[in-house]
């Protein structure tokens, strides 16, 4: 493990851009009023419990074989995420698999185990263990306080081979297991599935309100693709599409007409989605479309000169490497400053009449240059996860809520809470880390801030594969909340090396003199593994002025100022 950046001519170069565009440390300064923006729903922090067959068994790996619960020490963990809101279990697996082999006793299987199986039929594939179903999910989100989300099988409705129908009944099945009282009348020739749950030791409903009908169902179209179907096939799949969603969305509510079901944004082919969430069917029974959005994914080719030259990674040098790992997400207001999802998306979405969600998001990335200082990578995963979660506080007015991918794991480093099974020890990683830091120290509504002096930035000229870069990377991205009792101050320093003083002024605010706090993610000092690259340290700071805050913010960090409100 190489902690030193990497000397070479192109880095030379590099340092020298970044030199000149960051300069000497200098004051960085924001207008606050207490003009409220939008709100902050606390399920912006939501995470998603995936189990995928194809690498990361997650829970049904760690969980007890005899009674399916997770260890205490893994359930401490994810209760430090704060998550308000969980969606489970998938996720890709979805399209290919029972919801009841994941419950004790449904038919026709009754009391034997619940069967081992393999979802998918690629060779990445593992058979599943279903240890950790979902009375055990109920359970845990009950002890922890999360809201759960389901997703349902679209699939089996639309290209599975099995009549509508009964696919949709099947869904209904599972809406009927979770959320209808013992004894309440069902729809003609349906199980009764709330006896079932009452044999399996619950007798109350668990009221599961967010349910989202199918998962990226792009991907279970692939093989429909890969025929080259005419415009005339892909206009009769999008039709059959919002025909199936149609008669599951009336099958679940016939069960249970207070719950909100999602559907997919985008679905392969841009023309297709619009046809399905554009057929007022589906708009009458659909509330919210949901986007999904990973960067960078794979690295497979690095680049300068506006991506026409590709160089290695280790000419690149670890500064520039860092810059391109903060950079994520690659979406940017007019000021620099990062956003969640491409306005355009969300106004069409909205257009159209829908809620947007974003149930699957995070920096997700390997291959090129990330195994040349691993902790650093995972640290500079943070700073890009908080990003985000800026973006989604700028969007708070727009975006309903969040759930980020994936919340526990054994083997993929996208997971939040990970637990290695040759040690068995366990740690959070920086990006599940940002946002337990955020979904504990947020206010209610965000605040207008401008920036009212030049924020530094650094030249961004290295393109990871196809990614639009941030040709010139803010330095400090800030966004402040408030509730009624405390002003929060949000920044990332992006810097590689340089602490940069920061001022907030505040107009129509009081800040109460005296001892406050900060929360602040930075590196490791103690890690467990190379991932466990962060930590949160809290630590007081002193408000001497009723009208402003400053502090000298440490390079590579991320960090919460939590200052007390006079009384209006």
């Amino acid at each position: 493990m190489n902690r030193n950046p990497i000397i070479s001519p192109l880095l030379i170069i590099a340092l020298t851009l970044l030199l000149t565009s960051v300069g000497c440390a200098q004051r960085v300064e924001f207008q606050v009023t207490d003009h409220t923006l939008n709100r902050i729903d606390p399920r912006l922090f939501g995470h998603f419990m995936e189990i995928a067959s194809w690498g990361e068994p997650g829970p049904d790996a760690i969980a007890d074989p005899e009674t399916g619960e997770l260890p205490n020490e893994i359930i401490e963990k994810l209760d430090l995420l704060n998550a308000p809101l969980v969606r489970f279990p998938g996720g890709g697996d979805i399209p290919y698999t029972d919801w009841t082999h994941r419950i004790d006793r449904a038919p026709p299987r009754g009391l034997p185990a619940r069967p081992v199986v393999t979802p998918q039929d690629n060779p990445a594939s593992q058979p599943l263990n279903n240890r950790f179903g979902y009375d055990e999910f109920f359970r845990l989100s009950e002890q922890l306080g999360w809201e759960p989300m389901l997703v349902v099988n679209l699939y089996d409705g639309v290209l599975g081979g099995v009549d509508l129908e009964t696919a949709a009944r099947h869904a209904a099945g599972q809406v009927a297991y979770c959320n209808t009282p013992l004894g309440q009348q069902l729809p003609q020739g349906m199980i009764d599935w709330p006896a079932i749950r009452a044999a399996n030791g619950r007798h109350e409903p668990y009221r599961v309100k967010h349910w989202q009908i199918g998962n990226e169902i792009f991907v279970f179209l692939r093989r429909f693709f890969a025929t080259d179907p005419s415009r005339a096939e892909i206009d009769a799949m999008g039709d059959r599409i919002a025909d199936a969603v149609v008669v599951y969305a009336d099958a679940m509510r016939a069960v249970d007409p207070d719950i909100r079901i999602i559907l997919d944004h985008g679905m392969r082919d841009k023309d297709m989605a619009r046809r399905v969430w554009s057929d007022p069917r589906v708009a009458q029974r659909v509330d919210r479309l949901t986007v999904h959005h990973y960067q960078p994914w794979r690295i497979r080719t690095l680049s300068t000169d506006g991506g026409a030259t590709e160089v290695e990674a280790e000419d690149v040098g670890l500064i520039r490497l860092w810059y391109s790992w903060v950079t994520m997400p690659s979406f940017y207001d007019s000021e620099g400053q990062t956003l969640a999802i491409q306005p355009e998306k969300i106004a069409e979405i909205q257009k159209a009449g829908y809620g947007v969600v974003l149930t699957e998001w995070n920096w997700n990335g390997w291959g090129k240059g990330t195994e040349i200082d691993v902790p650093l990578c995972f640290l500079g995963r943070g700073l890009g996860a908080a990003g985000y979660l800026h973006g989604m506080m700028r969007q708070g007015g727009d975006i309903d809520f969040a759930t980020q991918s994936m919340m526990l794991g054994v083997s993929w480093q996208l997971s939040g809470v990970f637990m290695d099974l040759e040690t068995g020890k366990s740690w959070i990683h920086p990006t599940a880390l940002a946002t337990s830091l955020y979904s504990r120290n947020h206010g209610d509504r965000r605040l207008e801030t401008r920036a009212v002096s030049e924020i530094p930035q650094v030249t961004q000229d290295l393109h990871v594969n196809k990614i639009r870069m941030q040709p010139s990377l803010a330095l400090i991205d800030s966004v402040v909340t408030r509730d009624d009792e405390n002003l929060y101050i949000h920044v990332i320093n992006r810097s590689f090396d340089v602490a940069l003083e920061v001022v907030w002024r505040l107009d129509g605010l009081v800040l109460r003199r005296g001892s406050a706090v900060l929360r602040r993610m930075v590196a490791n000092e103690e890690p467990l593994a190379e991932t466990d690259a962060a930590q949160i340290l809290d630590d007081d700071v002193v408000v001497d002025h009723e009208d402003r805050f400053g502090d000298v913010v440490p390079a590579r960090s991320v960090t919460v100022y939590v200052l007390p409100l006079e009384a209006d």
